[in-house]
């Protein structure tokens, strides 16, 4: 009994830490403005159609956090997947109208203060 009780926690707590976040993902609004923009028609994917709006979740989640793409949570696509796009868009100039349509940066700054210099002591 105890086996099966401790499966379904498991199984439970796997399923949770899949859920996306709903405070920072895009909310359904959000992505009818971005899914024409990132969808692609059938005949030009290539092998397994990935999740787009999990792809521009996690991308969005890099550039809020300011982590590295290995950090990355296991609730979003594999990482190498997320970063292959957010290249390609990037280049293409798919991720600037997304940015556009969702009224961001297309960079986060760091919310970090940069350091000021020193400035030389003035000897009397």
């Amino acid at each position: 009994m105890r086996s099966s009780a401790t499966r379904q926690v498991a199984k439970l707590r796997a399923e949770l830490a899949r859920r996306a976040h709903p405070r920072h993902d895009l909310t359904d609004a959000q992505w009818e403005k971005v899914a024409p923009i990132v969808s692609r028609p059938p005949k030009q994917r290539l092998g397994r159609i990935s999740a787009e709006r999990a792809i521009i979740n996690a991308i969005r989640w890099i550039q809020r956090t300011g982590a590295s793409w290995e950090a990355m949570p296991d609730r979003y696509p594999p990482r190498s997947t997320c970063k292959a796009h957010f290249l390609a868009w990037k280049l293409d100039g798919t991720w600037a109208r997304v940015c556009r349509v969702l009224a961001l940066p297309p960079r986060v700054p760091s919310a970090l203060p940069t350091p000021r210099a020193r400035e030389p002591r003035r000897s009397s």
